[in-house]
């Protein structure tokens, strides 16, 4: 274990490159859905926008799974931890600028229509409102 002196006074505790090396590999793993998502966003010669409801759940489905399961698991790391959190307050800000419009667009892609929104589990009052538009 390779023990750094000038970290023990920046944190007061002393810290090893293997554990380093787990806190990068946790920061991989819980960045590859973004890394994914943007990939199949930037990447499309077709239009992506109908995904932009889509990707946006499943992204902060994943956040909130590493933020629910940090008492579960218990060996996440905390900078894990905390990256998740600035992203989810970040993806919720951003989420709320999505408007109808993305919704609906969702709703008469041949390949979404009403069979995301119900896997998803929004409501039929939602479902309603989106086909009235």
């Amino acid at each position: 274990m390779i023990m750094i002196e000038e970290d023990r006074e920046f944190g007061g505790e002393a810290w090893s490159w293997h554990t380093r090396w787990q806190e990068i590999q946790q920061l991989v793993i819980f960045f590859k859905p973004f890394a994914e998502v943007t990939r199949k966003m930037s990447g499309q010669s077709y239009s992506t926008i109908c995904n932009v409801i889509r990707y946006f759940n499943n992204i902060l489905d994943h956040v909130d799974e590493c933020i629910e399961n940090v008492d579960n698991l218990g060996h996440l790391a905390s900078c894990v931890v905390t990256a998740a959190e600035k992203a989810k307050a970040k993806l919720l800000e951003y989420y709320n600028k999505t408007n109808m419009l993305h919704c609906v667009i969702t709703l008469l892609d041949p390949r979404c229509k009403e069979i995301y929104y119900r896997q998803a589990g929004f409501t039929e009052h939602q479902l309603g409102e989106y086909r009235e538009r």
